[in-house]
């Protein structure tokens, strides 16, 4: 039971008045009623409810409190006292734990925008001036003077509307006791879960919002986009985010990386089209504006799509750290002020990313040593923007007048334009046709086509790392599909798996074949380091040219194909192999042919050192041989 208010203290002439704050006792002096220049209204009796976005609106009179559409009045005993402008009490919300109570309010500001607010009711008992503040900051009139401003969070603190609503800390879907619904800042899927709500504040607002028609959007965004296997993409990655709960996966991204006008923005706002405004400010984001806020960021994108442009503006720390954020799906655990561990926060999302470099150059742009490690390269997949048509993005222009760039960067703005004009419908419209599919046999179906991409697209023998990522493009083609089925997007059945399935093969291409990341890489910093200082800091042990070698890694012999490099243990540990496990690379070296170990140990296993004579006598040394520069390529 809401703790009982005496309004007494509001009508006496010369009443203390006090909010259970003592920041604001302190602001409040004792006055008598005349003091105060007060605007005194009569109460509208005539005026009945009128339909409002949240229904018929909710007016919670308490006592002498009386609240309608002309807004809060108190009878101060020689006439009502106006207190603030109108305020809808929707309920009180909770979340499923049954903690954290407090009011739904909803009010408008002097410029018609409409305003949520889930007040926690603690603060009418410890921080009355908080109240105060967030609702003047959200435009609310509210009248002048400490004794007004009490009496607004009395009234607060007294209202208790039968309605409950239940808190959630997140978008997506949740299990309440009357179903399964989906959840996004302006709206609950299905419509009859009304009693939900999302505590993302104004901003989640602002980034779901919509704007046209689904039909604009099918045809000005999503139409054009099937004839370009990377937009297609884009589109069906954007609809496969409400999949990976339904399919139990976790989540993860893509970047499209590349130089700058190929078309990445373009391709980012057309995906980001699906949920809000297709552009910035809008639904995109930029990763120097989540990098402190990444996980209330990720928590209010859960089950949709987060886009984030301009990888380059994080740092190599900070992109290394999100894409293990990002797909593991929980926050940091924090304790609150009275010491209790707060529950972290969850989520699962699929987000994409664009910048000029891929993740992998990202996190060795900073020459710390720090490479990419498979899981990172797991979670965040590079796919090259360039489709290699000389189009940037685009697999073939259009038949205009224009030619080249002209026709390419027509057919952007088109698209652009489209994305800001018609947008916010093709996701919920897309929750709406799933739940009316029946969610037992949209699993089905995601199932069948995963399992039918993953067995077409994954090669025999592939790394498990390969296989991994292989089933978050099989998601993606499985929100194509289903969009095209379920008539939100006009494609005709396959084209979302064959554009998936180009984008898979384009990945593997540029991630150098099916082994594991992390030995591919690995070959690929010895070579470059080969490339860098095979002549310069080995010195040649079979040739009559005397040079000086400054900063000796070891030694080179032979020429052509029988050229090898012999480095020295510790150099091979710090700076040839620095990052890698310097044993296993030297190994998958071996085992391509790339370079020889030593003899048998006795145990069953080669040692991974050679002995070979050298001018510092018969060492060991790694050796690496010429065939690391052959065409093949992990």
């Amino acid at each position: 039971m809401t703790e009982a208010i005496d309004f007494s203290r509001f009508t006496s002439e010369a009443a203390d008045i006090k909010v259970d704050d003592p920041a604001a006792d302190a602001a409040c002096e004792p006055f008598a009623v005349d003091a105060v220049p007060l605007r005194v209204e009569e109460p509208n009796t005539t005026a009945a409810p009128t339909a409002s976005a949240s229904g018929v609106r909710r007016y919670v009179s308490v006592g002498d409190f009386i609240m309608n559409e002309a807004g809060l009045t108190f009878d101060a005993g020689k006439g009502r006292v106006r207190v603030s402008g109108p305020i809808e009490i929707l309920g009180r919300a909770r979340d499923i734990a049954g903690r954290g109570w407090g009011l739904l309010l909803h009010w408008r500001d002097g410029d018609g925008r409409r305003h949520e607010w889930v007040m926690p009711q603690a603060l009418a008992h410890t921080d009355g001036n908080r109240i105060v503040q967030h609702l003047a900051d959200g435009g609310l009139e509210i009248g002048s003077g400490p004794r007004v401003r009490a009496m607004l969070v009395a009234y607060l603190a007294a209202a208790n509307p039968e309605r409950r609503i239940t808190i959630v800390g997140r978008t997506g879907w949740h299990e309440l006791p009357h179903g399964r619904v989906f959840v996004l800042p302006d709206r609950t899927i299905p419509a009859d879960g009304l009693d939900v709500v999302l505590q993302a504040g104004e901003a989640g607002h602002a980034a779901f919002s919509r704007s046209g028609t689904l039909e604009g959007w099918q045809s000005g965004v999503a139409r054009p986009a099937q004839d370009h296997a990377r937009l297609a993409f884009v589109v069906s990655a954007s609809l496969a985010g409400p999949l990976l709960t339904l399919a139990d996966v976790e989540g993860g991204g893509f970047n499209l990386f590349g130089a700058s006008s190929r078309g990445k923005s373009t391709a980012l706002q057309v995906a980001a089209s699906a949920w809000g405004r297709g552009g910035t400010p809008g639904f995109v984001a930029s990763w120097r504006s989540t990098a402190n806020g990444l996980e209330g960021t990720a928590a209010l994108h859960a089950d949709t799509l987060l886009v984030l442009d301009e990888l380059g503006q994080a740092s190599s720390q900070a992109a290394g750290e999100a894409a293990y954020l990002l797909a593991n799906g929980i926050g940091k655990a924090r304790a609150s002020r009275t010491g209790e561990v707060r529950t972290p926060a969850q989520w699962r999302v699929l987000f994409l990313s664009s910048g000029e470099d891929s993740l992998a150059a990202k996190l060795m742009e900073d020459d710390t040593g720090r490479r990419p490690k498979g899981g990172q390269a797991v979670r965040i997949v590079d796919l090259p923007a360039d489709a290699g048509h000389g189009c940037g993005i685009f697999d073939v222009l259009p038949s205009t007048s224009a030619e080249g760039e002209d026709a390419g960067r027509t057919l952007a703005d088109a698209l652009k334009t489209a994305a800001v004009r018609d947008f916010g419908h093709a996701g919920p419209a897309f929750i709406a046709a799933l739940i009316a599919a029946e969610l037992d046999n949209v699993r089905g179906q995601i199932r069948d086509i995963g399992a039918a991409f993953v067995q077409r697209a994954v090669p025999a023998g592939a790394d498990g790392q390969v296989a991994r990522v292989a089933a978050r493009f099989a998601l993606v083609a499985a929100g194509g599909e289903l969009a095209t089925r379920l008539k939100i997007v006009p494609w005709s059945e396959g084209r979302a798996i064959a554009a998936t399935h180009r984008l898979f093969e384009d990945w593997l291409r540029t991630r150098g074949g099916t082994g594991a990341a992390e030995t591919g890489s690995g070959i690929s910093q010895v070579r470059q380091f080969l490339e860098a200082h095979g002549e310069s800091r080995f010195e040649p042990i079979d040739t009559d040219l005397v040079r000086p070698v400054h900063n000796r890694v070891g030694f080179v012999r032979g020429r052509g194909e029988d050229r090898h490099w012999l480095v020295l243990p510790e150099t091979w540990r710090s700076e040839v192999a620095r990052g890698y496990d310097p044993g296993a690379l030297i190994r998958a070296l071996a085992e391509r042919g790339m370079a020889l170990l030593g003899e048998p140990d006795g145990r069953g296993s080669t040692k991974l050192q050679r002995k070979e004579r050298s001018p510092l006598g018969n060492r060991r040394f790694y050796v690496v041989k010429s065939s690391i520069f052959d065409d093949e390529r992990d």
